[in-house]
C-alpha cells in the first residue's frame, strides 16, 4: 500500500479524512510527530503539510491529498478552536483539525 499524506491545513477536514482512510484499511495517524511518520501508511494535518517536499523525496510514489475549505468558514472554525482552553501537553494548540 503506498503512503498517503494529507497535507491540508488544520480545520480543513483532516480528522475526517484520517478516519476515512482507516475505514479503507490504512494505518492512519492524525497530527503525527515527525518520528511517527514512518510507522503509518497515512498521516495528516499541519505537521505533515509543512514537510510535503521532503516526504515526496523520502517516499517516492506516495499520494498527496490537499484538503481545503472556504476561507471565511475556515477562519471562523480556527477562531472557535483557538478560543477554547489549551489542551494539556499540546503547547496550546490542541487537536486542530
Amino acid at each position: 500500500m503506498p503512503k498517503v499524506f494529507v497535507i491540508g491545513l488544520s480545520k480543513t477536514g483532516t480528522t475526517s479524512l484520517t478516519a476515512a482512510l482507516r475505514i479503507l484499511g490504512y494505518s492512519a495517524k492524525h497530527l503525527p510527530d515527525v518520528s511517527e511518520i514512518r510507522k503509518f501508511d497515512a498521516v495528516a494535518d499541519i505537521s505533515v503539510a509543512v514537510l510535503f517536499r521532503t516526504l515526496d523525496k523520502w517516499f517516492p510514489g506516495s499520494k498527496f491529498i490537499y484538503t481545503t475549505r472556504e476561507e471565511e468558514s475556515w477562519l471562523n472554525a480556527c477562531e472557535r478552536h483557538f478560543r477554547r482552553a489549551p489542551s494539556a501537553g499540546t503547547g496550546g494548540f490542541g487537536n486542530c483539525a
